[in-house]
C-alpha cells in the first residue's frame, strides 16, 4: 500500500540520457593485447549469493553486485597514443566471473570534443561527453554484459590536460542484476487482453512512468516519473524509502527505461521471475536528491 511507505523524490537530469550501441573492437587481437589490463580480486559468486539471500528482508534494497575499490586515472594507468589532433587513451578491466559490469567515476569532467565509451566485443556504450558533464562531478555507467571490457577516451590533444577522470569503483555482478528487477509473481506489463491480462491494457500511460534502477552500482529498485501543480513537465521521480536514494547516494543512481520482458510469461511459472531478457535501450544516469516523507 502507498500509505505505508516512506517515499523519496528526486530530480532526475534533463540531457544526460544515453542509449546502448553494439559494435565490434576497433582494434585488431594484437594491438588489443598492448592494452594495459587492470585484474581484480577474485570473487566467489555462490558465497556473495548466498549472503545475499540471506540477508534479504522486506524494507530492504536487493544487492546485486559488491563494489571493489580502484584508483584508475588516465594519468597513472592505461596507454596513451595519437591519431591526428585527438589522444586516445585505453584501459581494460577484468573481474573474473562477473555477470554484468558497471563503473562508477567519482571525478568525471571532460573537456569539449572528449569522449569516453565502454567497450566489450559484443557492446559499445557511449559515448559519454561534455554534455554529462554534472555538479556533482560523478559519474555511473549502466550495466554491461561480461566480465570484461575496455575503456577508451578520445579527447583533442589540445584539451588533454582539462580531463579529470578518476575510476573508484567496478561493480561485479554475482547475480545477473537483469534478474533482480522484478519477482517470479509480478505480471509482465507487455501482457494484454490477447494473453487473457486484459487488466494490463488500461495502463498503458502509466507503464511509461516506471523505470527500474541500480544506485551506487549494487542494488536494484524501481520508481515512476510524477508531474507537479504546474503541470511543465520537469522530470520529478518518487521511489520508496527502502530503496535507499538519499542526497549522497543520488548522483550514483541509473534509470532504466522501458526495462521489460519481451514476452508475456504466466506468473510463478518457471519462466518468470527477472526481465526475460528485456531491452535497456535507454537510460538516465545521476540524479539530485530533493526531499523524503514518510
Amino acid at each position: 500500500m502507498y500509505s505505508s511507505l516512506r517515499k523519496g523524490l528526486i530530480a532526475l537530469p534533463f540531457f544526460c540520457c544515453s542509449g546502448l550501441l553494439f559494435a565490434q573492437y576497433a582494434l585488431t587481437t594484437e594491438q588489443l593485447d598492448k592494452v594495459p589490463v587492470e585484474r581484480l580480486p577474485l570473487q566467489n559468486n555462490n558465497d556473495l549469493l548466498t549472503a545475499e539471500m540471506e540477508a534479504r528482508a522486506p524494507g530492504r534494497a536487493n544487492r546485486f553486485a559488491v563494489p571493489i575499490s580502484t584508483k584508475i586515472r588516465p594519468t597513472t594507468h592505461g596507454s596513451w597514443s595519437e591519431e591526428g589532433t585527438n589522444s586516445i587513451w585505453r584501459m581494460r578491466i577484468s573481474s573474473p566471473g562477473a555477470k554484468t559490469l558497471n563503473l562508477g567515476f567519482s571525478e568525471y569532467n571532460l573537456p569539449a570534443g572528449a569522449e569516453l565509451s565502454l567497450v566489450t566485443e559484443a557492446e559499445h556504450l557511449g559515448p559519454f561527453t561534455v554534455a554529462d558533464n554534472e555538479e556533482h562531478n560523478q559519474l555511473w555507467t549502466p550495466l554491461i554484459d561480461g566480465d570484461a571490457l575496455m575503456l577508451e577516451l578520445r579527447v583533442p590533444t589540445a584539451s588533454k590536460k582539462r580531463v579529470q577522470l578518476y575510476l573508484t569503483f567496478v561493480n561485479h555482478d554475482f547475480i545477473d542484476a537483469r534478474k533482480a528487477f522484478s519477482g517470479a509473481c509480478n505480471l509482465d506489463v507487455i501482457c494484454s487482453q490477447a494473453d487473457g491480462w486484459g487488466i494490463v491494457d488500461g495502463y498503458r500511460d502509466i507503464i511509461r512512468s516506471v523505470a527500474a534502477f541500480t544506485i551506487s552500482g549494487t542494488d536494484v529498485c524501481t520508481g515512476f516519473l510524477v508531474n507537479n501543480v504546474n503541470g511543465d513537465g520537469k522530470p520529478l521521480f518518487m521511489t520508496a524509502n527502502h530503496c535507499g536514494v538519499t542526497s549522497g547516494r543520488a548522483p550514483a543512481l541509473v534509470a532504466y527505461w522501458n526495462f521489460e520482458s519481451p514476452t508475456c510469461r504466466q506468473p510463478n511459472s518457471g519462466a518468470s521471475g527477472g526481465n526475460g531478457g528485456g531491452q535497456r535501450s535507454t537510460f538516465n544516469s545521476g540524479a539530485t536528491w530533493l526531499a523524503s516523507y514518510a
